[in-house]
C-alpha cells in the first residue's frame, strides 16, 4: 500500500489553470441605451452570420438623421403647448389626474394673466381640449368647477371683462364681439352649462352690473328665459328679445330700459307670459307681460292682461317709482330714440312698499299692473293695435328711479 502511495507521489502533476481574468478586463462594458450615440454605433462591425442577416443595430438607437444637439434657442421652446401634455398613452388613474392637474394650472394662469382681445386664449384652450379628449377627460366639467377662489373660470372671466361705456350710456351689442375674448373661448368648451354654472354667471354679471354681458349670455339657449313655446314660435331666423339699458345721472338711481319683443301678440296668446330680464343699478330685474293665471295669488282677476316687475336674488331692496311708455308710430319711425316715445301713453308703476327679492325662492313683493289702467296699453290685448308695428314687434320703454313714489309729473322723469 505504501509503495502505491510512493508511486503516485512520483507522478508529475500538471500546473493548476490560471484564474479567469476579471470580467471588466475582457472588453469595454456594454453601453446602456442612454449611453449609445451615433458615432459608437457606426464603429461597430456587423456580426457575420451564415445566413447573412442585416447588420446588427442595438435596440433603441436612433438613426443619425434624428440625432441633434439641444441648442439654446430650442430650450426656450420647451414651454410650448406640446410640452404641456407629455403624458402616458394609457388612461390610468395617475395619468388622468396629471391631465386634469395640468389643465387646471393652465386655465388658472390664463384667467389671471389674460389680456382682453388676445387670441392666445383660444389656442391654449384648444390644446387643453385635445389633451382631455385623448384621455377621456371632460374639459367642460373642469371649466365649470370652482377651483379659483371658490368660483369657476367663467365667473372670473366675466368679472374681469371690460365693460364699454360712452358718455355714461351702456352700449348694447346683441352679437358677440368680433375680437376674440376669454369669455367666448371658455363658453365654446363649456357645453352643456349646468344649472349651478348658469346661476353663478348671473351673479358675475350682477357683481359688475354688466347688462351688455348679461344680454349676450341670454343669446345662449341654456341661459335664455324664453319659454319652449316661444322658441318654437320665434325659430332660428327671428332675433331674440332685445333689452337696452341706459343709466342716468344724479343720486336718485335713474335708469331707463327699452324693450323690443318680436311676435308679441302671438306669443301672449299661446305662452300667456313673456319674461324679460335685465340688470340696472346693481340689481337683477324681472319684467314680464302676462295673462293672470287662475291660481294667481297676486294682482288683477284671472285672465287680465298685465305687466309685472320684481327683483331677483340677491338684489338689495329698494323703492321704485316708474312708468311705461309706447312709441309714437304715427311718424313712421319705429326706432327707440328718446324723442320717439309718446308721453300720453304712460302706464304708472309705483311700489307701495319696499321691493324685495325672493327669499329662498319664496316671492316677497311684486308690482303687477293691469294694462287696462292705460287706454293705450289696453289696446295691446288685441291684434292689429296701432301701438304695435306691422311685423308684430312691440317696443316699450321703462323709465324709473329708485325712490319712494310721490305725485309727480312726467316731466320729472328726465330721460337719462
Amino acid at each position: 500500500m505504501s509503495s502505491e502511495k510512493d508511486s503516485l507521489s512520483t507522478i508529475p502533476q500538471s500546473p493548476l489553470p490560471e484564474a479567469p481574468p476579471a470580467y471588466n478586463t475582457v472588453g469595454p462594458p456594454n453601453p446602456t441605451p442612454g449611453d449609445w450615440n451615433v458615432q459608437s454605433i457606426a464603429n461597430q462591425q456587423p456580426i457575420a452570420l451564415t445566413s447573412s442577416p442585416p447588420s446588427f443595430r442595438p435596440p433603441n438607437s436612433a438613426p443619425k438623421s434624428h440625432k441633434r444637439s439641444l441648442s439654446s434657442s430650442s430650450t426656450t421652446t420647451l414651454k410650448s403647448k406640446k410640452s404641456w401634455f407629455q403624458f402616458s398613452s394609457t388612461s390610468s388613474t395617475r395619468t388622468l389626474n396629471e391631465v386634469r392637474t395640468t389643465v387646471i394650472g393652465l386655465v388658472r394662469d390664463l384667467v389671471r394673466d389674460h389680456s382682453s382681445g388676445s387670441p392666445a386664449a383660444l389656442g391654449i384652450l384648444n390644446s387643453c381640449a385635445d389633451a382631455c379628449l385623448s384621455h377621456s377627460v371632460s374639459l367642460s366639467e373642469i371649466l365649470q368647477d370652482k377651483f379659483i377662489e371658490s368660483h369657476s373660470p367663467l365667473y372670473w372671466a366675466i368679472v374681469k371683462h371690460p365693460k364699454p361705456e360712452v358718455g355714461g350710456q351702456e352700449l348694447l351689442e346683441g352679437s358677440p364681439p368680433e375680437e376674440p375674448d376669454l369669455v367666448g373661448a371658455l363658453l365654446s368648451h363649456c357645453t352643456p352649462l349646468n344649472a349651478e354654472t348658469i346661476s353663478e354667471l348671473r351673479l358675475a354679471c350682477l357683481a359688475t352690473s354688466d347688462q351688455i354681458m348679461f344680454q349676450r349670455l341670454h343669446c345662449l339657449p341654456q341661459f335664455s328665459s324664453i319659454s319652449g313655446a316661444d322658441q318654437v314660435i320665434l325659430g332660428a331666423d327671428l332675433p331674440p328679445d332685445d333689452v337696452t339699458v341706459e343709466i342716468g345721472h344724479g343720486t336718485d338711481g335713474a335708469f331707463s330700459v327699452s324693450f323690443r319683443v318680436p311676435q308679441y301678440h302671438k306669443r301672449m296668446m299661446i305662452s300667456k307670459e313673456i319674461v324679460l330680464e335685465f340688470i340696472a343699478r346693481n340689481r337683477l330685474w324681472r319684467f314680464s307681460f302676462l295673462i293672470t293665471p287662475e291660481n294667481a295669488w297676486y294682482g288683477p282677476p284671472p285672465g287680465s292682461w298685465c305687466v309685472s316687475l320684481s327683483l331677483q336674488e340677491p338684489s338689495p331692496p329698494t323703492w321704485f317709482d316708474a312708468h311705461l311708455l309706447l312709441p309714437d308710430l304715427s311718424t313712421g319711425d319705429a326706432t327707440t330714440s328718446p324723442d320717439n316715445w309718446n308721453s300720453s301713453t304712460m302706464l304708472p308703476l309705483k311700489s307701495k312698499q319696499m321691493m324685495e327679492a325672493p327669499r329662498n325662492g319664496v316671492p316677497t313683493t311684486q308690482l303687477v299692473v293691469s294694462l287696462d289702467e292705460s287706454p293705450a296699453f289696453s289696446s295691446l290685448q288685441y291684434s292689429g293695435s296701432s301701438h304695435i308695428s306691422g311685423d308684430d314687434n312691440l317696443r316699450v320703454r321703462l323709465e324709473g328711479k329708485l325712490r319712494k313714489p310721490s305725485a309727480v309729473e312726467i316731466d320729472d322723469f328726465v330721460s337719462p
